[in-house]
C-alpha cells in the first residue's frame, strides 16, 4: 500500500509588486512558484506614457500618438511529491513462495531417495524463515509509524485503536530512546500496552514466533559450533517440528535436518497466526495483509 502527499507552492499573483521607471518597466513577484518574464513594451513614437526618452513629463513636447504596452507573466505551479511504500505483503509473499518451493524440492529429492543435504532446499527454507520474520517486523513498524505520522493518523489506517492508544504509541516511537530500537516481540508488547489491550505472549503462536526470530538471528549472524551426541542446539525448535526423514540421521540436525519444507511452512503458519491474533487484540479493522493482494500471482 502506498501513500502520496503533495504540497503546492503556486499561488495567485495578487501579492505582486510593480513599479515603473521612465526607461522601462520593472516587475517583481514575491511568490514562490511564480515566474515572471521581462516586460515587453512597445510604444508608437518611442515614448512611454508619462515620460519620454529625455525624461520630459507628459505634455512637454510629446506628440499625440497612441502608446501601447504588453506584459507577459507566466505563472507556474510548483509541487513536491512524496511517497511511502510498505513491504509487509512482499515479505509474506516471499515466505510463502519459498515454502512452496521447498516442499516441491523435497518431494523431488524424496523420489530420488537422495539422503544428503541439498543446497536448494536449504536455501528456500532459509528464505522462508527470514522473510517470515521480516514480515512481522515490517508489520509492527508500519503501525507504529502510522501513529507518528500526522498525515496518516486520521487516514483511517488506525481505526479501532483509541486516540489515547495512538498517542501513546506515537510517543513511544518518537521518544529517546525510541521503541524502534526494541526487538520484534517487544515492539508488539509495547503496542499492546499502549492500546490497553490484552494478548497472551506465553503460549503459541507467540512462543513459536520467539523461536522463529531466534532462528532468523542465528542464520543471519551464524557462528559454526561443534555438534555431537547430546547437543541441544535449537532444542526447543526441534520439538516443534516433525522428524525430517529425508536427510540421513548422521547429518547434524541443525542446519541440515532443520532446514526442511516443514520448517518453511511452520514459519509461514506461525507468523501469520501471531499477526492475526495481535491485529485483532489491537482492534484494528482494516484488512491489510489478511486478504493479500488480489492482483499478485499465487506465491
Amino acid at each position: 500500500m502506498a501513500f502520496f502527499a503533495a504540497d503546492s507552492g503556486g499561488q495567485a499573483a495578487t501579492a505582486a509588486r510593480t513599479s515603473a521607471r521612465c526607461s522601462g518597466v520593472i516587475l517583481s513577484v514575491r511568490r514562490f512558484g511564480v515566474s515572471v518574464m521581462p516586460a515587453k513594451l512597445s510604444a508608437h513614437n518611442g515614448n512611454l506614457p508619462g515620460c519620454d526618452d529625455g525624461g520630459r513629463r507628459e505634455g512637454e513636447g510629446m506628440t499625440d500618438h497612441s502608446v501601447g504596452a504588453s506584459l507577459n507573466v507566466n505563472v507556474g505551479l510548483t509541487a513536491s511529491l512524496q511517497g511511502r511504500h510498505n513491504l509487509v505483503w512482499h515479505h509474506l509473499w516471499n515466505a510463502r513462495r519459498a515454502a512452496r518451493l521447498s516442499r516441491e524440492r523435497e518431494e523431488v529429492l524424496t523420489q530420488q531417495d537422495y539422503r544428503l543435504p541439498d543446497v536448494e532446499q536449504n536455501g528456500t527454507a532459509m528464505v522462508a524463515v527470514m522473510s517470515a520474520a521480516a514480515f512481522l517486523e515490517a508489520l509492527v513498524n508500519e503501525v507504529f509509524l502510522d501513529t507518528a505520522d500526522p498525515l496518516l493518523r486520521s487516514s483511517g489506517l488506525l481505526d479501532g485503536i483509541s486516540q489515547d492508544g495512538v498517542t501513546a504509541m506515537s510517543d513511544k516511537w518518537t521518544a529517546s530512546p525510541s521503541a524502534e530500537r526494541e526487538g520484534i516481540l517487544e515492539k508488539y508488547k509495547i503496542a499492546i500496552r499502549c492500546g490497553t489491550a490484552t494478548m497472551n505472549f506465553g503460549r503459541d503462536p507467540a512462543q513459536s514466533v520467539q523461536l522463529l526470530i531466534g532462528l532468523r538471528d542465528g542464520l543471519t549472524h551464524y557462528k559454526p559450533e561443534w555438534q555431537g551426541d547430546g547437543t541441544n542446539l535449537y532444542a526447543d525448535l526441534r520439538r516443534k517440528l516433525p522428524v525430517n526423514p529425508r536427510v540421513a540421521a548422521v547429518n547434524p540436525w541443525f542446519p541440515h535436518q532443520a532446514l526442511s519444507a516443514d520448517l518453511a511452512e511452520w514459519a509461514c503458519k506461525q507468523s501469520v497466526a501471531f499477526a492475526k491474533e495481535w491485529w485483532a487484540a489491537m482492534g484494528l479493522t482494516r484488512d491489510h495483509f489478511l486478504d493479500g493482494q488480489p492482483s499478485w500471482p499465487t506465491p
